[in-house]
Formats: structure tokens, sequence, C-alpha cells
């Protein structure tokens, strides 16, 4: 019995090694047939400096002395100001927004303006006047390095009975978006 034993465990290993051979020549005609191309790159990154927007002007539409309503008031981007209705507009005061925007060389960047009307409330919170029709327009400065963005807008003052009197203030939001 141990004869045997011993002549089927060399069978078996007579069995195994020729197959184990087979499997070494099929994978070295393999890697004949598909040969391997490695090709090689380099990742890179640049980090720029952060950009920052800074407000040089808010935008201010000066002293209005409503005699008759509707009117409306419109701060242009080069600096005018336009009156509808009857208002009495006389003097300064009035001003497009102005923001400054550097970092990175060069600065490029778009802007995103208000999407809908922003209400300005008067100090007792009880009145408002709307603004709207936002425009803008972005200059390049010191060669592309930096920008600035001149903003504009229409205030409009609705019934005479809505207003009084006095300063009305509000908020609004823009975004710069940097390419």
């Amino acid at each position: 019995m141990y004869k045997l034993f011993h002549l089927s465990s060399v069978c078996l290993l007579l069995l195994v090694l020729p197959f184990d051979a087979f499997t070494q020549q099929t994978n070295v005609l393999y890697e004949r047939a598909f040969a391997k191309q490695e090709a090689y790159s380099t990742a890179r990154a640049t980090i720029v400096t952060r950009y920052e927007a800074n407000l040089g002007t808010d935008l201010k539409f000066g002293k209005i002395g409503v005699s008759e309503t509707p009117v409306t008031v419109v701060v242009t981007i080069d600096g005018t100001r336009k009156v509808g209705g009857k208002a009495n507009v006389k003097g300064g005061g009035f001003s497009p927004a102005r923001y400054y925007i550097s970092g990175g060389d060069p600065v490029v960047c778009s802007v995103i303006l208000p999407d809908k009307p922003v209400e300005l409330i008067n100090i007792d919170k009880t009145k408002k006047v709307i603004v709207s029709d936002w425009d803008a327009r972005l200059y390049s400065d010191n060669g592309g390095a930096s920008q600035s963005l001149i903003m504009g807008a229409t205030l409009s003052i609705g019934d005479k009975a809505e207003v009084n009197a006095g300063v009305y203030s509000g908020s609004y939001s823009i975004t710069f978006l940097y390419n």
C-alpha cells in the first residue's frame, strides 16, 4: 500500500508538471503577440495669487426733490444722471458704483449683476423705492494686471404716498467670475 500511495503521488506530480509548462509557454506567446508600449508625461499646476474685488465707490443717486410721481433717476456708467418725471436733482452727490479687481496676472473676469430689483428702505422701514436695470462695464487697468468695474442702475419712485423725505438704503450683490 505504501508503494501505491507513492506511485500515485508521482503520477499526480507528473500530470501537474506538463500543465504548468504549457501555461508558461502560453504566457510567453501572449507577451510576444501583444507587445506593451508605455508613455510618460508630466503633470503641472500653476498657482496664482488670490483675486480680490474691492468696493471703491457706492452707487449713489444723490439728493432728489420729488414734486410729482412717478419719477426715475438713472445713474449711468459714464457718470451722468438722467431724470424721468418731475423731480429736482440739482447738485452733486451721485456716482456709479466702482469696484477694483486685482490679483493674478493678467486679471480676466466676467460679472453677474443682480437679476432682480432691489428695495431701498427708509430709516423708519416704512417706505421704499426700487433700484433695477443694472448696467456695468469692465475696464482693464495697468496693462491687464487689474480691472475696474463701473456699475449704474435706475432708481424708481412710485406713488408719492409711498415715499417720505429721508435717506433710503439697501444692499445688493454682484458676482465676479475669474476665467
